[in-house]
């Protein structure tokens, strides 16, 4: 029914794809990226211990990770966009060069330390998938306002009666009657 009577007239037109990225042209853009391992630790002692041996020997980071971290990826390598990383964490994992290993970052009262895969510069993004993902989005919003609108004309155009003696609960809708 919704898809009948409701989505089936709901349009983006190339028009408004244009008028969306013209408006927010870092949508076509794929942000700087990076990829991390880390281990985060609660006790602050043992960070810096685990940092003194990643120090010496950085190779050990992974199985550090898997033995320590409390993170839920045990070190394993993941890929984080530059809006995505708090201030604090965004400075110290750019600033590493790959295979590099930050000191201590104090985080949220947890304690991190991070090791970088390899970092991605900003780039454009392929076009026809931008345009493909924006117009998805304009077709889902202009969808819920649509059915909000078709919801709100029904409840105007239909009179409706609650038999709340039939009810197996307490009916606390917006129906009075």
């Amino acid at each position: 029914m919704k898809d009948k009577a409701v989505l089936s007239k709901v349009e983006v037109t190339p028009g408004e794809v244009d008028a969306y990225l013209k408006k927010q042209p870092e949508t076509a853009r794929v942000p700087r990226s990076v990829v991390l391992r880390q281990i985060l630790i609660d006790d602050k002692s043992l960070a810096e211990k685990l940092s003194a041996q990643l120090a010496k020997d950085p190779s050990k980071f992974e199985s550090l990770a898997r033995d320590n971290s409390a993170a839920p990826d045990k070190g394993q390598a993941r890929t984080f966009g530059e809006e995505d990383l708090p201030t604090e964490i965004k400075e110290a994992a750019f600033k590493l060069e790959p295979g590099q290993v930050s000191p201590v970052v104090e985080y949220a009262g947890m304690y991190l330390i991070l090791q970088q895969v390899r970092t991605m510069e900003a780039k454009d993004a392929d076009l026809a998938d931008v345009r493909r993902r924006v117009q998805l989005e304009l077709f889902r919003k202009k969808g819920e306002q649509a059915l909000e609108r078709y919801i709100a004309d029904l409840k105007k155009d239909t009179e409706i009666h609650v038999n709340r003696a039939v009810l197996p609960f307490e009916y606390a809708g917006e129906y009075r009657n």
